[in-house]
């Protein structure tokens, strides 16, 4: 979801809401919630989240790294880390 006056130029994440110049405020809880996602899954994807932001470094190579652990099973998690795992793309960071 895009808030009224963002700037956007990058890619966004799956599940994600932007304001700002291409800043992530967080996860679309509502959205998901009315998309009917069950509660589990927006639990590991919020947990799944919060550890690529609270950790330092390469998103990307997180991602990757979650992906091969298997940390993560929910179908909405592995495609807010495949998006994430792609390298070359340029993608809204977490406001801070």
């Amino acid at each position: 979801m895009v808030g009224g006056l963002a700037e956007i130029s990058v890619d966004i994440p799956p599940f994600l809401m932007v304001t700002g110049r291409n800043q992530s405020s967080g996860l679309n809880l509502t959205g998901l919630k009315r998309q009917g996602t069950p509660l589990e899954s927006i639990s590991e994807l919020k947990r799944c989240y919060l550890d690529l932001i609270k950790n330092y470094g390469s998103p990307a190579k997180r991602s990757r790294q979650m992906l091969k652990k298997g940390t993560f099973t929910s179908s909405e998690a592995k495609e807010f880390l495949d998006f994430l795992a792609m390298e070359k793309r340029r993608y809204v960071h977490h406001r801070t």
